[in-house]
């Protein structure tokens, strides 16, 4: 068993379980509001307070026993794919550099820089790769914080790769040209999958809170754009549907009423029968697991 953390801008969302190639069975899991001034974004901004506020869950949910993975998902981070020949890893990691570096978005001794593999078979004969950098003063702040908390951290992974390690394990996200819409508090990210192969993906800040109206048609438009982005793309295959995680069923619902000009299916990305309840998970009165609100989680505990 693993525990995946995951902060959101005010929340810290944990699942403690196991995944195999069919099936993600959670013991353990809780949603936690985050303490004031801790965090910012996705950042810590207080060492102090959050090594406190993680010992706590620590303490109260025994997390300790078990290995725990952690994923972060902000703007700061840069992703990309590329096609890079077949090299050693240091040859990869020393290119992903240069090539942040030519476009003024990193390359310098400040960052980390690390990959995974999204096809070894590229259009030029490559191996297609998501590269990713992320600042070291980030990465080292988080893992400091978490194992004075009495974590045993061993794994950092990244928003984007949970969600491409979530379309290799999903069939609904391999079937043609998808869009899988994540509703993260104001966040809201569009990822485009092609037979469960990423494609690429947007960030977006939502203007409108949950509860206004307008925030159906602000994602609408947002989706939209995808549409559009992908019509533009020489031999690509026309989106069929947008799959929508981290929202409640009224607003699911008030998309695919509102939203039916896209011309595409809006559905709920429906996860229940890859997913047990096991243990505490299971016998939790009065919580419900709301598989969308744990997408990073879930996705963090595949292996590939």
């Amino acid at each position: 068993m693993s525990n995946s953390i995951y902060c959101s801008p005010t929340h810290l969302k944990f699942v403690s379980g196991d995944a195999d190639a069919k099936t993600v069975k959670v013991r353990k899991f809780a949603e936690l509001l985050l303490p004031a001034g801790g965090m910012i974004n996705g950042i810590i901004t207080d060492e102090d307070v959050m090594t406190r506020f993680f010992a706590g869950v620590n303490n109260d949910y025994e997390l300790a026993k078990e290995p725990t993975l952690l994923v972060i998902n902000n703007n700061s981070i840069q992703a990309k794919s590329l096609e890079v020949p077949p090299v050693s890893d240091d040859m990869v990691l020393n290119f992903i550099s240069r090539e942040y570096s030519q476009y003024g978005e990193g390359g310098n001794d400040n960052n980390v820089y690390d990959y995974t593999i999204l096809s070894p078979s590229g259009p030029s004969g490559g191996t297609q790769i998501l590269a990713v950098g992320v600042a070291r003063d980030l990465l080292e702040v988080y893992r400091k914080t978490l194992v004075n908390a009495g974590f045993d951290l061993k794994r950092i992974d990244i928003g984007l790769n949970c969600q491409i390690k979530l379309a290799r394990f999903l069939p609904q996200l391999q079937q043609g040209s998808i869009v899988l819409v994540f509703i993260d508090e104001r966040s809201l990210a569009l990822t485009l999958f092609e037979n469960g192969n990423y494609v690429v993906a947007n960030r977006y800040r939502l203007t409108h809170a949950s509860d206004d109206p307008e925030l159906v048609d602000e994602i609408g438009g947002n989706i939209s754009s995808m549409i559009q982005f992908n019509k533009t793309q020489k031999d690509s295959a026309a989106i069929t549907a947008a799959y929508i995680a981290g929202a409640s069923e009224a607003q699911v619902s008030a998309m695919q009423l509102s939203l039916t000009y896209l011309g595409i299916e809006i559905r709920s990305l429906d996860m229940s029968d890859r997913i047990t309840l096991q243990d505490a998970a299971a016998t939790t009165e009065g919580l419900y697991f709301d598989a969308g609100g744990y997408l990073l989680n879930l996705g963090n505990l595949l292996k590939k």
